[in-house]
């Protein structure tokens, strides 16, 4: 996922473990497509994808300022937050079913 000061800007649902070149695909795909602005910050994780030398490297060449963040820290994450919220409101929906 990736949030912008406008909101979501980019969902994108990966099949099965996230690998480096998975990650970098999608990073290609998405934030990619757009300049970015002096005035962003980049933050993810420590996960082994999000380290990879490939990612940090790309990163380096396309994201200005970059946010360390420590690893497991799902409580201090804004993208973890907002999924959660997310989940919370769609549970709350009805199941609708088609016959």
């Amino acid at each position: 996922m990736y949030i912008g000061t406008d909101g979501v800007r980019h969902i994108e649902c990966i099949e099965g473990a996230i690998t480096k070149e998975k990650y970098l695909d999608v990073l290609v795909k998405s934030v990619g497509k757009r300049p970015w602005r002096n005035n962003r910050v980049w933050q993810q994780d420590n996960a082994t994808a999000h380290s990879a030398a490939s990612v940090r490297k790309w990163l380096q060449a396309n994201v200005g300022s970059r946010l360390e963040w420590p690893a497991n820290s799902p409580d201090l994450s804004p993208i973890d937050a907002g999924m959660r919220g997310c989940k919370r409101s769609v549970n709350q929906r009805p199941l609708l079913t088609y016959s």
